[in-house]
């Protein structure tokens, strides 16, 4: 299941893509939560990271930009999508490294494509290697991994965090 996040200042918009992202949902498996605030949903996300955050640019405050880039620099896995009705702000959605940024009104086919295409990025980051050892089985995930060298009889993994040899 994937955990998605609508944040929008202005009720009714929220509502809207609430609404959008339910209809989608019935394609795919999301849970779909819904802040009126960006300390709400930078809360919330500190307890437990969504996957894609649907995001307004425009709200008081603290703006959809600043809250994308705490976001990213929290969970740079985390998709973010900004969804506004202001085009000028588009290049500087790109610091946080947004994933799309869509125009309101929000067209349903549209963000169908936009999540389509985040859910296929998301499975490509979720898959693992299974690697066995004498004494256990390890999961890496695939994106962790930056290389992998074999020496002598051994193969070792480099990953993010570090070295390792199973």
């Amino acid at each position: 299941m994937y955990r998605l996040a609508i944040c929008d200042d202005t009720e009714r918009d929220a509502e809207h893509l609430h609404l959008l992202c339910a209809r989608f949902k019935g394609k795919s498996n999301l849970s779909i939560t819904v802040f009126l605030t960006g300390a709400d949903l930078l809360a919330a996300h500190s307890k437990e990271a969504f996957d894609i955050i649907l995001l307004d640019v425009d709200m008081p405050h603290t703006n959809g930009l600043q809250i994308g880039k705490v976001l990213h620099k929290a969970s740079p896995q985390t998709i973010i999508i900004f969804v506004t009705s202001y085009p000028q702000y588009a290049i500087e959605a790109y610091d946080c490294e947004a994933f799309h940024y869509l125009l309101k009104p929000c067209d349903e086919h549209k963000l169908f494509q936009v999540l389509n295409r985040a859910i296929g990025k998301l499975k490509l980051t979720m898959k693992f290697h299974l690697i066995k050892t004498q004494k256990k089985a390890l999961k890496l995930r695939i994106s962790d991994i930056y290389y992998v060298e074999c020496c002598r009889k051994h193969i070792i993994y480099h990953t993010k965090t570090t070295a390792m040899i199973p």
